[in-house]
């Protein structure tokens, strides 16, 4: 016995099926209803390394002698950046010194979370960290990919993180390794 679950699906499939196959595979709307586009804007890195899209509304400054780049909002500012990594060198060894330089400029400060993430599509830590006397949250999260740390840092008050947050995860889900990056890498993966 079929439900109308079902039913609809047999009948809309193949209805759907014909129309996408008459329009050649394009999107296609009445002139009352056009298709509608959603414009993507990408950011690229001055060297290529990362690309990401920004906030719509979001300023963006750059960093000099660097790729880094900053997006903010009001007090808030997401930076990312990409840096070079020696042999030997671990997310763990750098999350852990990142760790060190913030407690050290917030003495009072207390570790909220810490665990691991992704960061430019490869596996690395994070860890966030609260500054009382600012009333500041600080968010460091890296992962080693294509021979670089990939760098995703936030700082925030505390009374303003939950308004951005979901800006905040379309930027850090945005984050990806750029075509020089990717260039730089492949030769050493057809070589393994």
């Amino acid at each position: 016995m079929m439900g109308m679950n079902q039913v609809d699906r047999s009948i809309l499939l193949p209805a759907c099926t014909a129309a996408w196959n008459l329009s050649n595979g394009k999107r296609f709307g009445s002139k009352y209803l056009p298709a509608r586009r959603v414009p993507r804007r990408v950011y690229q890195s001055s060297d290529g390394y990362f690309a990401v899209e920004p906030p719509l509304g979001w300023q963006r400054r750059r960093h000099d002698n660097s790729n880094e780049v900053t997006f903010s909002k009001g007090k808030i500012s997401v930076s990312l950046a990409t840096m070079e990594s020696k042999p030997g060198d671990t997310v763990e060894a750098f999350i852990e010194f990142k760790k060190y330089l913030v407690r050290h400029l917030c003495p009072a400060g207390k570790m909220w979370e810490e665990g691991r993430t992704m960061v430019a599509g490869a596996l690395g830590a994070f860890f966030t960290f609260y500054c009382p006397s600012s009333r500041t949250c600080i968010h460091v999260a890296a992962s080693l990919n294509c021979g670089k740390f990939f760098v995703f840092k936030i700082g925030a008050p505390n009374e303003e993180s939950p308004a951005a947050e979901a800006e905040i995860g379309r930027l850090a889900q945005s984050f990806k390794p750029g075509e020089a990056s990717l260039e730089e890498f492949e030769p050493l993966q057809r070589a393994s």
